[in-house]
């Protein structure tokens, strides 16, 4: 496990924009040239590296790493770095890099190795190994089930990871044997009582330490532990909390986890990025590389890859400049894991009420977290203390539904837009809790599948749907 910063001297950042796929070692950033202005904040991989002189490539910025410093921990020097880590420069804003940070994703055993697809399972995540870069000596085979392994790459969702960098951490570990690992996610099923909160499948037991916040589901928290087949015996809790002031310059990139779509327009107005940034796309302020268009607006999906600059505004990303990387027009796609049907994004409106104790809210029977980053809507939780209705948007898996957006509808409409799983008792269909009255939402699961995107007509005098109509 490492989490470690480095500082830099004085060091003028060499050219923008100008990416290399040289190998560690022999790059040339190319037209080194000082520019006038670069992001107070760059978090991206590190592509391009030469140990002797310290020229490195993060994200889409050729920089300078010559003459690291030591500040809190074993790490010395240059040495250290490896390609496929994703690094958070820190900068002057104009043309220095003032420090280097580097926190992994995910430290833990492997449990499964799937050969075909190079999907690891750890600590009941997947972590996605095509093409990522390996630590020299590692090799992944079947041999590596039983091993420790440290994860830096880009979170999909809650349960999946692509790998950018894979290192080794153990050798030979027995299924019992106590691992001191770290891993991130969403807290679910907080019991204060007991002091245990699920990230996942595994269970964080955090009786032995004093948590220095006041824990609630929906944080996106990071645990170090010692791990234990599904339970983590915690050391520390730390919230995943951005401190960049209002109006910092900011680079970052990853994979889309979700995206939020104009009723009307079309228009794609913000997304998730990596399961834990929010970016705002205001009409006609952004400019946008390599999409594919439907009409005026660009086509952007969960699952692409994309890198995006702006500004921090009031804890989101207010985007400027939005280009996409893969899985878009002309560029390799990234395979994504194929998610079961009980996966994936959903959307659900009715009449709810809220818990501000547990963080949930509660539609029709169901149970929603709401995340820490969620967005809220002529609403605000503080005051929500009555059934509202309102429409909520989210990630939904087998353990949880993690609300992503909440907007107050005030009133219901005859029509109703649903995404999620079809459920079928007794060969009655429904929609979260909305009854099919009618064959029209079982002619859809019978041509798409149980998981669907639909219109449909609504009843709210017995909340029943009919003349549902496919949405894709």
């Amino acid at each position: 496990m490492k989490k470690f910063a480095l500082i830099l001297p004085t060091i003028a950042l060499l050219s923008a924009c100008g990416g290399s796929d040289s190998n560690e070692g022999t790059v040339n950033p190319p037209n080194p040239q000082p520019v006038s202005q670069l992001p107070e904040i760059i978090e991206g991989e590190l592509t391009a590296l030469n140990k002797a002189t310290g020229a490195a490539t993060v994200g889409r910025y050729n920089v300078d790493f010559g003459h690291l410093k030591q500040t809190r921990s074993t790490i010395e020097t240059i040495d250290n770095l490896a390609l496929g880590m994703v690094l958070t420069l820190h900068t002057d804003g104009n043309q220095t890099v003032q420090s280097v940070i580097y926190d992994d994703l995910l430290v833990a055993p492997v449990t499964a190795f799937d050969t075909e697809t190079n999907i690891l399972t750890m600590a009941g995540k997947s972590v996605m190994a095509q093409g990522a870069k390996l630590e020299t000596g590692l090799v992944l085979d079947a041999g590596v089930v039983g091993k420790v392994l440290e994860i830096s790459g880009f979170t999909v969702d809650q349960n999946t990871i692509q790998a950018s960098y894979i290192e080794l951490e153990e050798h030979n570990v027995q299924p019992g044997d106590d691992v001191v690992g770290e891993i991130e996610g969403v807290v679910t099923n907080l019991n204060a009582t007991a002091k245990t909160f699920n990230l996942g499948t595994m269970i964080v037991n955090y009786s032995n330490i004093n948590v220095p916040f006041i824990l609630q589901n929906g944080q996106w928290v990071e645990v170090s532990g010692s791990f234990k087949d599904s339970t983590i015996i915690a050391i520390e809790v730390e919230l995943e909390d951005y401190d960049y002031g209002d109006n910092t310059s900011i680079e970052v990139e990853g994979r889309v986890t979700q995206v939020s779509t104009d009723k009307t327009t079309g228009r794609v107005t913000k997304l998730l990025l990596n399961g834990s940034r929010t970016i705002e796309l205001p009409a006609n302020a952004v400019k946008y590389e390599d999409f594919p268009y439907n009409g005026a607006h660009p086509v952007i999906k969960p699952d692409m890859f994309i890198e995006v600059e702006g500004r921090w505004i009031n804890n989101t990303i207010q985007a400027l400049e939005v280009e996409c990387d893969y899985g878009c027009e002309n560029t390799p796609v990234i395979p994504p894991t194929t998610p079961p049907s009980t996966t994936g994004e959903f959307s659900v409106e009715g009449l709810a009420s809220y818990n501000q104790a547990t963080n949930t809210i509660t539609l029709n029977g169901f149970t929603f977290i709401v995340s820490q980053f969620a967005e809220w809507e002529d609403i605000h939780p503080a005051n929500w203390n009555t059934p509202t209705w309102v429409s909520l948007s989210g990630m939904m898996d087998s353990q949880s539904n993690l609300v992503w957006e909440v907007e107050n509808e005030f009133n219901s409409e005859p029509e109703i837009d649903l995404e999620g799983v079809v459920t079928i008792v007794d060969g009655s269909y429904s929609l979260w809790g909305y009854n099919s009255v009618d064959n029209s939402l079982k002619d859809i699961t019978a041509r798409w599948g149980l998981r669907v995107e639909v219109e449909c007509r609504f009843n709210q005098t017995n909340n029943t749907i009919s003349f549902c109509q496919f949405d894709d």
